[in-house]
């Protein structure tokens, strides 16, 4: 992903790092954290180690700015089973699962359209978890105000 940013903004800065733990030599009006990333860290400390990281990096009145899942968004996303989306030829089956103990697998498989009958395989499962509003918003005050 990064080889094919570099090339499409050529001139940017781009890192690959822990977003738990990341450390760059420099400060920032915003911060982004996009498409629910965080829910991808399974312990609520990596959240607010996150969330300290963020700040650190951040210039005075600095925005953080992240999206997230709710317990009750994955709940519904479970529920749901499973979803198709069509993009230029190619397909895409996602299907969540409840894992347990907040814990929820996304199954994904893409099918790639290589030539006019002929696809590539590409399958992967990956792991979301949630918090409670009220929890995240009390580490965020604690952090911030």
């Amino acid at each position: 992903m990064l080889r094919l940013a570099r090339k499409k903004l050529p001139g940017i800065r781009l890192h690959q790092q822990d977003m738990s733990s990341f450390q760059l030599d420099d400060r920032f009006d915003s911060v982004i954290i996009p498409y629910d990333s965080i829910n991808h860290l399974r312990r609520f400390s990596d959240w607010i180690r996150t969330f300290r990281r963020a700040k650190r990096h951040l210039n005075g009145g600095g925005l953080l700015v992240f999206d997230v899942n709710t317990p009750h968004r994955l709940r519904e996303l479970v529920r749901a089973g499973s979803s198709y989306k069509e993009f230029n030829g190619s397909h895409m089956i996602m299907t969540v699962r409840d894992a347990g103990r907040g814990v929820t697998d996304w199954h994904i498989r893409i099918f790639e359209r290589i030539e006019d009958n002929r696809f590539g395989l590409h399958e992967q499962t990956i792991q979301e978890v949630g918090f409670d509003h009220a929890r995240v918003m009390a580490a965020l005050r604690m952090l911030f105000f």
